[in-house]
């Protein structure tokens, strides 16, 4: 699913005029997050990897600045991301 990520999005940003690099590398480190997520047993890496697969998708969702629905979407994401990853911690204690 990256590399049909990869694919399709090469298009989107010559036509936005953004970096490819940096799409590609946030969406390899998002793939990343989901592998350590998926490729553990202990609740602490399981919030590692929850971090690093949810902040490179805050970028992602930021990616077109010149946007107001592109910063809204991003920050209402971080807040839901916030609180939902405060929970995890507050309910595995």
């Amino acid at each position: 699913m990256a590399i049909l990520t990869a694919l399709v999005s090469v298009r989107f940003l010559e036509r936005e005029e953004r970096r490819p690099r940096r799409v590609l590398c946030s969406v390899l480190i998002t793939v990343t997050g989901m592998l350590m997520m998926l490729n553990t047993r202990h609740l602490m890496m399981i919030l590692v990897g929850l971090e690093v697969f949810s902040v490179s998708l805050y970028a992602l969702c930021g990616l077109t600045r010149s946007r107001i629905r592109s910063i809204e979407a991003a920050l209402k994401y971080f807040l839901l991301g916030a609180f939902s990853s405060g929970f995890l911690v507050y309910g595995s204690r």
